[in-house]
Formats: structure tokens, sequence, C-alpha cells
């Protein structure tokens, strides 16, 4: 963050003192959280009475998922007068998940008569396993760490770059996007309502 900020000032296009605090959109990008989850897809199918169409496929592999705030939602208003900067935060959530492809191993499998596996049932096994593991990823308290990291790394943002045109900046959060006032209840640490 450090870094950003200090290319964020002293880039060759910003020597004026018109410093635009919209831009800090592009910081909540810095706070997603990127996780790796070791994960095993199954497929068991039955087959028939003569084991035709039977599948048990086993593979293990690497999932990588970011947890974050989509940029897109965040909305921050001009200074007030006082220096009160009113920033709307959306709850954090999964951006992304996929397989680490590196990882994948071999699939382990036990197939009936005249059956094999396809190219694109590796394929639907692994997207199926992946899906079940992000679902099961906005459940942790990883979501949580990601809106505190946005929270956190935003004010601060705002904060320093208030202090470098010689202002003072405070930032009130608002608890929805058309909301005028600062927020009643704390974001920082929203409900697992507020994150669906």
């Amino acid at each position: 963050v450090i870094v950003l900020f200090a290319w964020f000032v002293f880039r060759p296009d910003n020597k004026t003192e018109n410093h635009n605090l919209f831009n800090i959109e592009m910081i909540s990008e810095l706070t997603t959280i990127e996780c790796r989850y070791h994960n095993v897809a199954v497929r068991d199918n039955e087959g028939n009475l003569l084991s035709v169409g039977k599948q048990y496929v086993w593979f293990e592999y690497d999932v990588i998922v970011s947890v974050g705030i989509d940029i897109n939602e965040v909305q921050i208003q001009e200074p007030s007068s006082d220096g009160i900067v009113k920033i709307y935060l959306p709850p954090a959530k999964i951006l992304e998940a996929k397989a680490d492809k590196s990882t994948i191993s071999k699939p382990v499998c036990e197939l009936g008569a005249f059956t094999k596996l396809t190219a694109d049932e590796e394929r639907q096994i692994i997207n199926a396993g992946t899906q079940k593991l992000m679902n099961d990823a906005m459940t942790q308290e990883i979501i949580y760490q990601a809106h505190n990291s946005a929270k956190d790394t935003i004010e601060q943002y705002v904060v320093n770059m208030g202090k470098l045109i010689g202002k003072e900046y405070t930032v009130e959060w608002l608890e929805s996007p058309n909301d005028e006032s600062a927020e009643i209840t704390d974001r920082a640490n929203p409900t697992t309502e507020q994150l669906k």
C-alpha cells in the first residue's frame, strides 16, 4: 500500500494539488485476499446392473479463491466543507475461484464395462468440485477479513491524501449506496445476513 501511495503522489502526471479522491477505488483491488485450498473432487456413478456406466473417479488439485470488494460498487462522495468523506463499501464476496491446472493429479478411476472417462467429464468433475469449495468459502472468516482489510486500507488512504494537501479528512461509512447520512451500524463486522 505504501509503494502504491508513493507512486500515486509522485507520478509525473500528478504534480498539482488537485488530488482526485475518487481514484481511491483502485485501492480496493489491493485488499483482495487470495487463498489456496487443496481440494478433492469425486464422481461416483453406480451404473446399471452390468456395471455399464459405472464411474468412480477421484481427483486432487488446488483451488485459488480470491475474496474482496467489487470496486464497481464502491461509492465515494466528495469531501464536505468540514472534511468528511462519505463512502459506501459493499460487503466482501468471492470474486473468483479457479483450479490450479498445474496441481491436478492423475485421476484415480474405477470404471465399469464399456465405460470411459472423457476430457469433458474430467473438466465437469473439477468444475463441480471448485464450485462447491467456493460456496463453502462464503461461510468462512475470510469474507470478514477481506471486508475489514478494504475498509482499513481505504480509510488510511483518504486520511493520508488529506494530510498531503494540508487537510484533515474523516471517513464516514454509509449504510447503503443511496444513504446520505453516516452509517448507523458498523459494517466492519457485517452480519452473515448482510454478506448474502
